[in-house]
């Protein structure tokens, strides 16, 4: 525990090939509550979309997703991973939504972002110039990421 911030980060096995029952299975472990701030990257955040559409019953406080992406050219191996009605009225359910994008990002993040941000209420979009990528070291070429943490503590200007 940093600064009373309790922190779990959920190691879900084989991010490529996901599994949803394994991965459920993960974070389950940990509790959900009106409290918790969820993260997720990629397919977690995509995870995280589709895990708070299924579960309707939750209620969070933020929502971060940083370069969300729910394969929309069906790629992954298990192609009823992101198969699922998105719930459009998720913003109700949490005081705040998040997503980070960059304008260098893939293509199919940029598909994933304009169907989020089509579907999901009250989202708020923070977009990040060239050179973010899709967030990882190889784009940022730091493990340093401010703007998230900013957004985290509720200090970015989104």
């Amino acid at each position: 525990m940093i600064r009373d911030i309790k922190a779990d980060t959920p190691e879900v096995p084989h991010a490529y090939e996901p599994e949803w029952d394994v991965w459920c299975r993960e974070i389950e472990r940990f509790d959900i509550t009106p409290d918790t701030t969820l993260i997720g990257h990629s397919a977690g955040a995509g995870f995280w979309i589709k895990y708070l559409s299924v579960n309707q019953q939750l209620m969070i406080d933020k929502l971060i997703l940083v370069a969300p992406w729910l394969d929309p050219d069906s790629t992954i191996a298990n192609k009823d991973f992101f198969k699922f009605k998105l719930d459009s009225e998720l913003g109700k359910r949490t005081k705040k939504i998040v997503l980070c994008n960059a304008s260098d990002d893939s293509a199919s993040v940029q598909q994933t972002v304009a169907r989020i941000k089509q579907e999901v209420k009250g989202i708020e979009v923070q977009e990040f110039p060239e050179g973010y990528g899709h967030f990882t070291y190889e784009n940022l070429k730091t493990i340093e990421f401010p703007e998230l943490r900013d957004i985290v503590l509720g200090m970015a200007n989104v």
